[in-house]
């Protein structure tokens, strides 16, 4: 057990995780997702509906530039749901979405969840990274036309009032590109020195913090205070992190010496053989959908991620593929109850929204989830149509 912990403080993969809340912590403080925002808001006009694609596009590039849940929920929660209620959506609804668009980050790449998956299973990181784009962009597509849809069977009427109705010039919304200018510099330093072959995904991680940190200088958003602020962050963060991961070890190893590892081998060897592989793939969503309502999405992956792998790998499975697929159906795990971490980010940001609506708002984005794990899983090129163009095998 002890052994176990200090491997895993000593394993060099795992670094990639300081630079990416160093990232995030620089986002936030400087700005860069408002000046996205509001650069969106001028993109397209005075459409209502408009908030969706918004929402769907921000909670995309924080994904491709951090993995950080906080960073997108706290641009989703602090700018455009006031937006969007002002517009007239139903309060179920945008929280709801928003909630669930803004947890994408932990599945489109630079995912924290893939970081610690391919560790504890010794899988290509790279390699998930490029898999996470199918699912993950399945799921913000299936989001955006359940909004759309709902707004239509409902009928619902959206209100112009409270709302910026002027209509921007062209030459204003070309001007407003160039607020993702940084932001695209940044991805493509942090996953373009991954797939051209330049720099490991832990070597990336500080590419990009370094890109980052440079972009905030030059923009002049970066004081010492905020620089220590987000160093501060940073530290927090990371013990945070740390902790669970000790935590988790210690749980996993007594899980192992309890008999739980053999008692899952065990069940899984009464499978018919002919279903055998559908019916451990069926137990393992299982497990970690009901795991996930409880436990830490880090602690799952720690204790049930080498388990599964290596038992479906005994299939002959891809393990990408099934690493790509484990993760998307984590996801569930942000934004179910009762410790759903996107809930409580949610609820801290606007406390005035109940937590019953919160609740009711996230089964059908569950389901949703749901939705596009199965189809990541009937049509495996979901996955690896992604990894193949993406590293090249």
């Amino acid at each position: 057990m002890v052994n176990g912990f200090f491997n895993t403080m000593a394993n060099w993969a795992f670094t990639a995780v300081v630079p990416f809340i160093f990232m995030s912590a620089l986002m936030d403080e400087c700005g860069l997702g408002v000046d996205m925002f509001l650069a969106l808001r001028k993109i397209f006009g005075v459409k209502r509906s408009a908030f969706i694609v918004i929402a769907s596009i921000i909670s995309y590039m924080i994904s491709m530039m951090s993995g950080a849940v906080v960073s997108a929920l706290s641009i989703l929660a602090l700018l455009v749901y006031p937006s969007m209620i002002k517009a007239g959506f139903p309060q179920e609804l945008a929280v709801g979405f928003l909630i669930a668009t803004g947890s994408l980050p932990q599945l489109i790449p630079p995912s924290l969840n893939m970081i610690m998956y391919g560790l504890y299973t010794e899988t290509s990181i790279g390699k998930l990274f490029a898999g996470g784009f199918g699912p993950g962009t399945l799921m913000a597509v299936f989001f955006a036309l359940y909004a759309y849809a709902y707004l239509a069977l409902k009928r619902v009427t959206l209100n112009p009032v409270g709302v910026e109705v002027e209509k921007v010039p062209l030459i204003e919304k070309v001007k407003a590109l160039k607020d993702f200018i940084g932001p695209f510099v940044i991805i493509v330093a942090t996953l373009g020195s991954i797939y051209r072959g330049i720099a490991t995904p832990t070597e990336a991680a500080s590419v990009g913090a370094i890109v980052t940190l440079a972009y905030v200088i030059l923009r002049r958003r970066l004081t010492f205070e905020k620089l220590k602020k987000c160093l501060l962050v940073t530290l927090r963060t990371t013990s945070f992190i740390f902790f669970i991961v000790s935590a988790s070890i210690t749980f996993g190893a007594t899980f192992s010496t309890l008999g739980g590892k053999r008692a899952v081998e065990a069940l899984v060897a009464t499978f018919p053989p002919a279903y055998a592989p559908i019916l451990t793939i069926t137990l393992a969503l299982l497990v970690v959908f009901l795991a996930g309502m409880f436990m830490e999405t880090f602690s799952i992956v720690i204790i049930f991620g080498p388990l599964f792998h290596s038992i479906l790998r005994g299939f002959g499975y891809d393990p990408v593929w099934w690493g790509v697929v484990f993760c998307s159906i984590l996801l569930t795990g942000f934004i179910t109850p009762p410790v759903g971490m996107s809930l409580f980010i949610f609820k801290n940001l606007r406390p005035e929204v109940p937590w019953s609506t919160i609740v009711r708002s996230l089964w059908p984005y569950c389901g949703l989830m749901a939705l596009a794990t199965a189809i990541s899983i009937i049509y495996p090129e979901v996955v690896m149509f992604f990894v193949r163009l993406l590293t090249g095998r």
